[in-house]
């Protein structure tokens, strides 16, 4: 480039600039964020079934739990790369849960924390009970997907010993 040719570009450096500008700018105009309105929103009713339904298996209320869930209920293990389905209906909870009390009549469950998404609750719960060594305690990671006012799927990740 010679000094005559980088002189010339220098008197016009404003207007070269903001073309560039406009030019790098052009492409993301077509393509905008969807509208806040066309995210699905959690409804605070999801969690609060979520809560619900925690609330009623810290009480041994079977009944009240079973009213919380849809007929098509599944219980889900997440591990690794698999995922196993530990239960599948109403009445497959229903039995599960029982046997559950009656195994573990100490076990009582806290959610630290919930984060909604749509029909999805996440859940970091925090599980206690007492062993003939102690107090035993430990942490895992829960997903509830809540449709028409009914918990639907539930996958719970892998516990981990506090």
């Amino acid at each position: 480039m010679n000094v005559s040719a980088w002189h010339h570009y220098g008197r016009f450096r404003p207007l070269w600039l903001g073309m560039m500008v406009c030019l790098s700018v052009l492409p993301f105009l077509g393509s905008r964020s969807p509208a806040p309105e066309s995210v699905p929103s959690a409804s605070p009713g999801n969690v609060e079934i979520v809560r619900t339904f925690t609330q009623a298996f810290n009480q041994r209320k079977t009944e009240a739990l079973l009213s919380l869930v849809a007929a098509d209920v599944q219980w889900l293990n997440v591990s690794g790369n698999k995922t196993e389905v530990e239960v599948d209906g109403k009445p497959a909870l229903e039995k599960w849960v029982r046997g559950y009390f009656k195994s573990c009549p100490s076990c009582r469950s806290e959610l630290t924390s919930l984060m909604a998404a749509g029909t999805h609750v996440t859940v970091y719960e925090r599980a206690r009970w007492e062993a003939k060594s102690g107090p035993q305690s430990q942490t895992s990671l829960g997903v509830y997907e809540v449709r028409a006012g009914l918990i639907r799927r539930v996958w719970y990740f892998p516990a981990e010993k506090e």
